[in-house]
């Protein structure tokens, strides 16, 4: 006798790469959600409503195989499916155009889904929801065309100027196409329409860092911070803009650099303790107290010779976070240390009566 089960399907559920940019984002989660309920009022970000559940009755497990199977021979046929045959059967109809759009989109055909996307909305202009925007979006993005991305975004946000979402996807789009300074005009209007966007105060974060503006980066970090951002996204972010400050810092041996880098690091550890960012905030510390004592020695000043001192403590105490994952270099760092504390302690001694 066979088990008997029933099967609930929630596609707009599925953490799944809809648009196939090799990403899954807000792109992604806006492809299959219901934006409008039977009255035509836009249902709001985060209702359950978006995400509708379809009940399948019941069934056994051969019956299960066997809708699995025909799933997926559909998906086999639409790989070899000729789509131009389909851009020809639209015939203006606004039915068909939308029909055939997300078919295009679903079988990854992204220049017949743009082109039949433009017809579409000419054809019903109520189809040009945020959801046809972001999606035409994620079309172009597929094909790494960014401008052309962030260019059908922009058209949703004159048509929805509070849509948050919108936005954020623009910045996104813009970033990767090289404007970061739009894109950060994008990011903050995000931000300033719903402060808590996910993942909007890391996008204007990451693009600040993109542009060099560390001091930037901090502000934003910490006001966001403190508005209920997520603390983990906000420490990884000032992770890795203090490990790409430790990288420039130690190529150069440049002492601000490798400062400004600790500063950052040590403002990613209160947020969320972290191996990584004590370990770098050891290693940079020893590259300072390596220079300023070597330029101690021979300018005799005290100023360079109680920073070494300083720095020396500071990579005693934080280095052995990296024992565990870095331990061929925290090691070689705990070795040199005491080497260099002797003639340190005597340099002061001299240098700072």
């Amino acid at each position: 006798m066979h088990s008997i089960f029933a099967i609930e399907l929630c596609l707009a559920c599925w953490s799944y790469d809809w648009t196939g940019d090799k990403e899954i984002n807000e792109r992604d989660v806006h492809m299959l959600e219901i934006e409008f309920d039977a009255q035509g009022n836009e249902l709001p970000e985060g209702d359950p409503r978006r995400r509708p559940t379809f009940r399948i009755d019941h069934g056994d497990v051969p019956w299960a195989r066997a809708s699995i199977a025909f799933q997926r021979s559909i998906l086999h046929m639409a790989a070899a499916y000729q789509w131009s045959a389909l851009a020809r059967m639209k015939d203006g109809d606004p039915k068909l155009l939308r029909t055939a759009w997300l078919v295009f989109l679903a079988a990854k055909q992204y220049d017949l889904a743009a082109t039949t996307g433009a017809e579409l909305i000419k054809a019903d202009t109520a189809a040009a929801d945020t959801t046809y925007f972001i999606r035409t979006a994620g079309a172009y993005a597929a094909q790494s065309n960014w401008q052309k991305a962030a260019d059908a975004l922009a058209q949703g946000e004159a048509k929805f100027p509070n849509n948050a979402t919108l936005y954020l996807n623009d910045a996104s789009a813009l970033s990767k196409a090289g404007n970061n300074q739009a894109a950060l005009v994008k990011a903050q209007k995000a931000i300033s329409l719903n402060p808590k966007i996910e993942n909007g105060c890391a996008q204007v974060a990451l693009i600040q860092s993109a542009m060099g503006q560390t001091d930037a980066v901090i502000t934003t970090v910490r006001s966001c911070a403190t508005n209920g951002a997520d603390k983990h996204t906000l420490a990884q972010v000032l992770l890795a803009e203090g490990n790409k400050l430790y990288k420039a810092g130690n190529a150069s041996k440049d002492r601000p650099t490798l400062q400004k880098a600790i500063d950052v690091l040590k403002s990613s550890d209160q947020l969320e303790a972290s191996s990584d960012a004590k370990f770098l905030i050891g290693v940079s510390a020893f590259t300072i107290g390596q220079s300023a004592i070597t330029e101690a020695q021979g300018s005799k000043s005290c100023a360079l010779a109680r920073m070494a001192k300083e720095n020396f403590a500071l990579s005693q105490e934080n280095v052995p976070a990296g024992l565990q994952s870095y331990p061929d270099a925290a090691k070689q760092v705990l070795t040199a240390i005491p080497q260099f504390t002797p003639a340190t302690d005597e340099m002061v001694k001299r240098f700072c009566k």
